[in-house]
């Protein structure tokens, strides 16, 4: 009894940090019966990619909004894992890991024996070799994450990737439950996710940024790249999963135009295209800025997650 009564009260929710390569973010939602998730921290900390430095904007944005001791899910930067497709091997489920392990052993640029390594299947799909994504990372860049929220007084549950994160934004969505296509922009890289009945069915990289799309003279042709990346993706989708068409879909907000780019998608796709707004679709505890929201979606969809696994 006297060890409970000394026990830190923590805040309810769920709290989400996003590693960033020019700093964190967080953000905290709390989930009430029957309503939108309430969002009710939501903020980026530019500290560089330091660890000294991101240790102690961690440990101040944790302290200032009452954080410590909270239940906490990091996502990992894009830089830090792999996220790899391979064919499902024919074992029981309990020798999926290794055998997978075994499968994607020369497709890593590191030693394999130094990789933590975990599998999550296309829900609905029980195929015979079907396809299955794979995640590996680094055990050391884990054990820094591990450490990082350790010595942030967060009770660290799991460490999850940015196309999970980002599925749990897009499944608060209405039209996600019918299928949408979501067009992820971050400053070098990009990333098209497909999203129904709240489970990812595909992800796909985008070798470009907002940072291209935005520089002078890249608007144009990028823009024709990026809507041709997403008719490949919704082709590829259509043909393999037999699933109804997609019809929607959505621009993350990013550090440019991105009302500009959902109206070019609309006019070469022919589908309803619009620009997410956390505002809309979460209930915020005060209204969230579109620059603010580019740079902790991640961290949003981390306090989001409802799985029990991770990495």
């Amino acid at each position: 009894m006297l060890r409970l009564l000394k026990r830190r009260r923590r805040a309810e929710g769920l709290t989400g940090l996003g590693l960033l390569p020019d700093g964190i973010a967080l953000a905290h939602v709390r989930r009430a019966a029957g309503g939108a998730p309430e969002l009710t921290r939501c903020e980026h900390r530019a500290c560089g990619a330091d660890p000294a430095a991101r240790r102690a904007a961690l440990r101040e944005l944790v302290r200032a909004h009452g954080l410590a001791g909270s239940r906490c899910v990091a996502v990992l930067e894009p830089g830090d894992y792999q996220l790899l497709q391979v064919e499902a091997p024919a074992v029981p489920p309990e020798e999926l890991r290794a055998a997978v392990r075994w499968q994607v052993r020369d497709l890593l640029d590191y030693h394999v024996d130094d990789a933590v390594i975990d599998v999550f299947d296309v829900p609905g799909d029980e195929r015979p070799g079907r396809p299955m994504y794979v995640v590996a990372a680094r055990a050391a860049d884990v054990q820094a994450v591990v450490d990082l929220a350790r010595e942030a007084e967060l009770e660290l549950e799991a460490i999850d990737i940015a196309e999970l994160a980002l599925r749990n934004v897009a499944a608060c969505m209405p039209a996600a439950e019918r299928g949408l296509a979501l067009v992820r922009l971050r400053a070098a890289e990009g990333l098209i996710l497909i999203v129904r009945a709240g489970a990812l069915q595909l992800a796909r990289n985008v070798e470009f940024g907002a940072a291209s799309l935005s520089a002078p003279g890249g608007g144009g042709a990028l823009h024709d790249s990026l809507a041709l990346e997403v008719q490949r993706s919704l082709d590829y989708y259509d043909s393999t999963f037999r699933q109804a068409p997609v019809t929607r879909v959505v621009v993350a907000p990013f550090e440019g135009d991105a009302q500009g780019l959902a109206e070019h998608l609309h006019a070469s796709l022919g589908l309803d295209s619009d620009v997410m707004d956390l505002n809309e679709i979460l209930t915020p505890a005060e209204p969230v800025a579109p620059q603010v929201q580019a740079r902790a979606l991640e961290a949003v969809g981390g306090a989001l997650r409802t799985e029990e696994r991770s990495l």
